[in-house]
């Protein structure tokens, strides 16, 4: 498993999506854009539980800390996000 810490700035928040994946029992997904500290932008995706918490609470232009897993797609790597914190 490849685990990452990141800390950036979260730019875009995509629609809250509720998803029916029977392979992997999620029921929820948003997709966010995130500008880390050295400049770079990542996609990032939350399942569930972390989803709705974003959704919930205010993280748009907020500096956060990420602990995530590294997933590639046909396209992109993505971070899936684990745990979130806002500073």
């Amino acid at each position: 498993m490849n685990i990452v810490f990141l800390m950036g700035e979260i730019l875009e928040i995509e629609k809250f999506k509720f998803i029916i994946d029977s392979k992997n029992d999620r029921k929820s997904r948003i997709a966010m854009k995130v500008k880390l500290l050295d400049g770079n932008i990542i996609k990032a995706i939350c399942y569930d539980e972390i989803a709705d918490y974003i959704l919930r609470n205010d993280y748009l232009k907020k500096v956060v800390f990420i602990k995530g897993k590294l997933e590639s797609s046909s396209k992109e790597i993505q971070v899936v996000i684990h745990y979130v914190k806002k500073y």
